[in-house]
């Protein structure tokens, strides 16, 4: 007999809409998505899961804190009577820090409720003393309190074994893209790359592509700063803005003041329009400062392209393999990151051979790695309240 699951996420994403989709399917449980809000109105997907797999909406208060890090507090008190009245056999939450996350978790804890957390936190370099306190006081219990884990990648389970979650219980549920699609899509748009370079105005002989939101923490001036190394070198190289954020006015006004050309901004895209965009780039940067994953670097890699990234980002820990996939910067060295830039735009062989290299240990990192991570978490889960 199938298992009961309900899962707490804050809201359907474009990502996480194909992967539930998917967990839905397998016979092992009886999946429900509980969402704490209908969409989170600081980002501009469409996202409609109605009929794709079962899911209520709670009702509840949310409160958006930082423009930063999209960090969303949410206070939805009828969870409650809804895992009650659903008679789930296990309860998952997909984070522990929105408030209504934290007080599930306790309250399956005292209830004796099997459950799971999922996170994507990694380990930063560097912390205040009172964030490390209160980090050092807060996490332990709510972390030893679950009775199996998600992690978002190798990054992610150290952060959690650091934590106190015993790693023979922790699976992996990471960012996952289809990666299918990218590639087919990507490869189209790459038979017409120049008829579409030029309706986005861009004539230089190579586009460097920054896909995500414009936000403090990815890293924008140093990539700007690298930018201007390169075109001082001599570079017939553009630079692709693909998204939209609070920096994105600062970001232009600097441009602007300091008159630095073959920089675009083509606006936010919805999800099934990014392939196309990565198919006419030769390569993807994300320069973050702080990136618990960047599923940026996913779609990239799926769609035949090498990525450099700041040594900080969750993803470059598992697929950013240095003279393979691509290479890893020091984080806010602008320096670093023009010669990462430079060593790709000097070859094209290169270019393609980790293109191809990236597409290929992507696939590794698809949907069956993250539904049997899933899978894994909740029947474990299970099994250790039944001890």
């Amino acid at each position: 007999m199938p298992i009961r699951v309900a899962y707490v996420v804050e809201y359907p994403t474009p990502y996480d809409v194909p992967l539930f989709e998917r967990i839905a399917r397998r016979p092992e449980i009886e999946f429900t998505a509980l969402f704490l809000s209908d969409v989170i109105h600081q980002r501009g997907w469409k996202v409609d899961p109605e009929g794709r797999f079962p899911h209520k909406y709670i009702p509840g208060k949310r409160r958006f804190v930082s423009a930063n890090t999209q960090f969303t507090a949410f206070w939805n008190p009828g969870i409650f009577a809804e895992i009650e009245a659903g008679g789930y056999d296990v309860v998952g939450t997909s984070g522990y820090i929105p408030f209504t996350h934290y007080t599930v978790l306790k309250w399956c804890k005292r209830k004796g409720v099997p459950h799971f957390l999922r996170s994507e936190a990694v380990l930063p370099q560097k912390r205040s003393t009172v964030k490390r306190a209160f980090k050092r006081l807060m996490l332990p219990p709510v972390v030893k309190g679950a009775d199996a884990w998600l992690a978002a990648g190798t990054l992610a389970k150290q952060y959690l074994i650091h934590y106190g979650a015993d790693p023979e219980r922790v699976f992996f549920l990471n960012y996952t893209v289809d990666d299918e699609l990218f590639e087919n899509v990507s490869s189209e748009a790459r038979k017409k790359r120049d008829e579409i370079r030029r309706e986005h105005g861009i004539s230089a002989k190579y586009v460097i592509l920054f896909s995500g939101r414009m936000a403090p923490m990815k890293g924008l001036d140093t990539l700007v700063d690298a930018f201007k190394i390169i075109k001082r070198n001599g570079a017939d190289a553009a630079l692709l803005f693909l998204g939209s954020g609070p920096l994105e006015p600062q970001i232009k006004s600097r441009i602007e003041q300091e008159n630095i050309n073959d920089i675009h901004f083509p606006g936010f895209h919805q999800a099934e329009e990014l392939p196309a965009f990565y198919g006419i780039s030769d390569m993807l940067v994300l320069p973050s400062t702080y990136e618990p994953w960047g599923i940026v670097v996913n779609e990239a890699l799926a769609s035949n392209l090498p990525v450099v990234t700041s040594d900080v980002t969750g993803a470059a820990q598992d697929l950013v393999i240095p003279d393979k996939t691509g290479y890893r910067f020091k984080t806010g060295d602008a320096a670093d990151l023009a010669r990462c830039i430079e060593r790709l735009l000097a070859s094209d062989k290169l270019r393609r051979d980790m293109g191809e290299a990236g597409r290929v240990l992507v696939k590794d990192w698809g949907f069956d790695r993250s539904v049997n991570g899933f899978i894994n978490a909740a029947m474990t889960a299970k099994r250790q309240q039944d001890i």
